[in-house]
């Protein structure tokens, strides 16, 4: 008989524990701070402001019914134990007035939690007003955000003004992603050769960062998929998106334009239409195209040498192969878009798809060994450790950080 009593008891502060756990997540203060990543529990957006409204009354009414019937469990289990002196228990057939209310209140709670959702989806597919409209397609791995409005293209950080709808088409280069930034919406996927659209508004006036995820399992580095969602005043995203349509600065002391690369045009439609591609042949027309560029002749007969260290680095882009995968706007033949536009990206927060801030060292870093920063990414097929040398490293990041 201890021991029963012991595995009771212990039985018995474990359910507890978890009620007392799940309670204290679910109070009116938030439980994780605001500034946690990848948070349902903070709200940005319209659209997760009314994801978390329909998950309050959900969960109250989990928590009750997870109360109530553990309870009833528990009081049944110690009331009627069996005692030693207990003879043959009475045999009963049924109780009708305890099956009908276990019939009737479950399907009541059912009820009230599909008209909360109905509502809650007729609110999520709302039409949008004067939306801005941003292309977005996920690659393996990172994300290419386009914008048709600003004849703009970016990777990684998406810009939006605040208190505008803002429609998403998604699509996807290679296999199935899903773009989610939870403290704006819910998830959707990117699937290849279809096209899904996603509504956001984001609410407020002040600058907000949001960091956002893949969803969907995509490959090996599916892990380091992130992004970053910069919600502006619309004042400061019009100065934004200008500034981003206007071509690359060439650094002061550039002897020569960059030399052209072969044509990568096949490359180039089929990234841009978001046709689906395998990694391993992804890896192969990457690979394939930096050997070529970075093998072929000079266009044109260097006049002197470069007289800075940014200079240096606008030579190496291109016979480097740089200009295989990457496009710069206002760069002679870096038009690819094999892998991330880096028109401006010296002005982004955030590189490696949002993985390591932007700073020199972290570039450094990137430049010198992909795959040891982001295993068997598509960069790491042409540039391994000691591909390139270190006062290479220095110029081409000294460069790509003037890309303002």
């Amino acid at each position: 008989m201890p021991f029963l009593y012991k595995r009771s008891f212990r039985s018995l502060s474990l359910v507890v524990i978890v009620a007392l756990f799940l309670v204290s997540c679910g109070t009116g203060e938030n439980p994780l701070s605001i500034d946690t990543p990848l948070t349902t529990f903070a709200t940005d957006g319209y659209e997760s402001s009314q994801i978390y409204s329909l998950f309050q009354p959900i969960f109250w009414m989990a928590i009750g019914v997870f109360v109530i019937v553990e309870g009833l469990l528990i009081w049944s289990v110690i009331r009627f134990r069996r005692r030693p002196t207990d003879g043959i228990p009475v045999q009963l057939h049924g109780n009708l007035p305890i099956e009908l209310a276990w019939t009737i209140a479950p399907a009541i709670l059912v009820l009230v939690i599909a008209v909360l959702t109905f509502r809650t989806q007729a609110e999520l597919d709302r039409a949008p007003q004067n939306p801005l409209t941003v292309t977005v397609i996920g690659h393996q791995w990172w994300w290419e955000f386009q914008y048709p409005e600003g004849n703009v293209i970016t990777a990684n950080e998406l810009h939006i003004p605040a208190n505008r709808d803002v429609v998403l088409n998604l699509r996807s280069a290679d296999v199935i992603h899903s773009f989610w930034a939870p403290r704006l919406s819910g998830k959707t996927d990117l699937i290849p050769g279809h096209e899904n659209k996603l509504l956001i508004r984001p609410l407020g006036e002040q600058q907000v960062i949001v960091r956002g995820h893949c969803a969907e399992f995509c490959g090996g580095t599916h892990a380091m998929m992130a992004f970053h969602v910069v919600v502006q005043p619309q004042a400061e995203f019009d100065s934004w998106l200008a500034q981003q349509a206007a071509a690359a600065a060439t650094p002061a002391g550039v002897a020569q334009a960059a030399a052209s690369p072969p044509a990568t045009g096949a490359t180039v439609a089929a990234t841009v239409t978001g046709e689906a591609a395998t990694g391993d042949e992804v890896a192969a027309t990457t690979a394939a195209t930096v050997a070529a560029t970075a093998n072929a002749p000079e266009t044109t007969t260097p006049v002197a040498e470069p007289t800075s260290l940014e200079a240096q680095g606008y030579q190496l882009f291109a016979s480097k192969g740089c200009v295989g995968c990457h496009a710069i706007t206002g760069y002679p033949g870096a038009v690819s878009r094999v892998g991330p536009d880096l028109t401006h990206v010296g002005g982004r927060q955030h590189i490696v798809a949002g993985w390591l801030e932007n700073t020199p060292e972290n570039m450094t870093r990137w430049l010198r060994d992909p795959n040891e920063v982001k295993p068997d990414n598509v960069m790491g097929t042409a540039i391994k450790l000691g591909t390139l040398q270190d006062n290479e490293i220095a110029a081409l990041t000294a460069y790509l950080e003037s890309l303002k």
